[in-house]
């Protein structure tokens, strides 16, 4: 049998951040459209023949793509830490011509992948990042060769700003927990309050910069302080790179001021926020009727009316159907979603032309999508980039909670 084109890609995850659900949910993503395109490109080996007919996706296959290929993925631990960003990068791009990589997608957090991109692009490489979202990645001196499928944060606390104004008729006054020394964190917390500024019902306090290592120590003089203003709107920004800050429910614990509405980034809206509130329902210190007081601001999810299992998006009804049997709907969340599309950016180019290799993949896609403005159709909307490499029209969805048939808490867009 003769073998079609493989293309190496690596995919740099941190492994063993948040006990590895940052690296699973994309990974899922990614594995996810290897699996489409691989099941094409090795038709007929008798293995793939049998997982074929066991999962049960010959409906999915044929709507990627129509050229055989197949995928290799290389996946590189990324530590999250600083001090060793730069070396695992460099590691990388040393060994990429040796391993034949055409194209490298992450990292994780805006300040690891801002220090990237210039690295990777010393060696011909595109840098696709399906999770970052600091502004300051929208001016990169190397954006020609970058790529960002997630919605940048000035985008995401526009659609979040608009939507607190237009909820609330009264004054509210609103605080942010951030952390000052993660780039991310502060982007979020400067485009919001920058979107806020005009609003005549919406009055900013002075903002808790100390979401760090040890937060819950240095922020309790601060939500006294907000506790006596009469805070109504108590906004959480973790950043991406110290795993400690997810432990969110430490947080809203240590806040415990009733009836305020709790707001959170992507980086917020984790399982355990869920699962804190089974277990605050369940012993009856929080009613169910009472989860509407918890928004949450993301890139996509499951039940988006846009690009849902439900919408008119046939990719993303999908790529939904496919990764329910793969992975479970309770397992699949918008980083799924972003490096899935993330890896569909390079397919559609390698469809276009044969045999690339890292230089003229490069070549091909900022052509394609930087030069000539052109789109595709992918699971979290139409994919289309800027210059800087930034998405036109980039998709949010904000969440709300909701106590679902199945006896627990779940998200649900708004």
């Amino acid at each position: 049998m003769k073998l079609n084109e493989i293309y190496t890609i690596a995919v740099v995850v941190p492994i063993y951040y948040n006990n590895g659900a940052v690296a699973r949910q994309l990974l899922q993503g990614v594995a996810q459209l290897q699996l489409q395109v691989n099941l094409v490109g090795l038709r007929g080996l008798n293995d793939i023949a049998k997982l074929r007919h066991i999962i049960e996706i010959k409906d999915f296959l044929g709507t990627i793509i129509a050229t055989k290929m197949c995928l290799r993925i290389i996946i590189v631990n990324e530590d999250n830490n600083n001090e060793q960003v730069s070396q695992t990068t460099k590691n990388l791009a040393a060994v990429a011509e040796e391993l034949n990589i055409i194209a490298v997608f992450g990292h994780y957090s805006s300040k690891m992948t801002q220090k990237a991109v210039s690295i990777y692009a010393r060696k011909g490489l595109v840098l696709i990042t399906p999770a970052s979202a600091c502004d300051t990645l929208s001016n990169l001196v190397d954006s020609a060769s970058f790529f960002r499928i997630r919605t940048p944060n000035r985008i995401t606390t526009q659609h979040l700003a608009h939507y607190l104004v237009n909820r609330f008729k009264k004054i509210q006054r609103l605080a942010i927990f951030y952390n000052q020394k993660s780039i991310y964190s502060s982007s979020f917390k400067e485009s919001l309050c920058r979107h806020l500024q005009s609003s005549e019902t919406i009055q900013i306090l002075p903002c808790c910069q100390a979401l760090d290592r040890d937060f819950l120590s240095d922020i309790r003089p601060y939500i006294e302080q907000i506790r006596n203003q009469e805070v109504n709107i108590l906004v959480i920004v973790p950043d991406g790179e110290i795993e400690k800050t997810l432990y969110n429910a430490e947080l809203i614990n240590a806040a415990n001021i009733n009836d305020c509405l709790i707001v959170g980034s992507a980086t917020f809206a984790y399982q355990n926020i869920l699962d804190w509130l089974d277990v605050n329902i369940s012993s009856g210190l929080l009613n169910r009727n009472n989860l509407s007081n918890f928004l949450f601001v993301v890139p996509w999810h499951w039940r988006s009316q846009s690009n849902g299992f439900s919408s008119n998006n046939s990719l993303a009804v999908d790529f939904c159907k496919l990764a329910d049997r793969l992975w479970g709907e309770a397992r699949v969340t918008w980083r799924s979603a972003t490096a899935y599309d993330s890896v569909l950016i390079v397919i559609k180019i390698l469809e276009r032309n044969a045999k690339q290799n890292c230089h003229t993949l490069f070549e091909n896609m900022h052509q394609f999508y930087k030069d000539e403005s052109r789109s595709i159709q992918g699971v979290t909307g139409t994919i289309q980039f800027d210059k800087n490499g930034d998405r036109i029209n980039p998709p949010t969805e904000i969440l709300t909670v909701q106590w679902s048939e199945r006896g627990h808490c779940e998200f649900i867009p708004i």
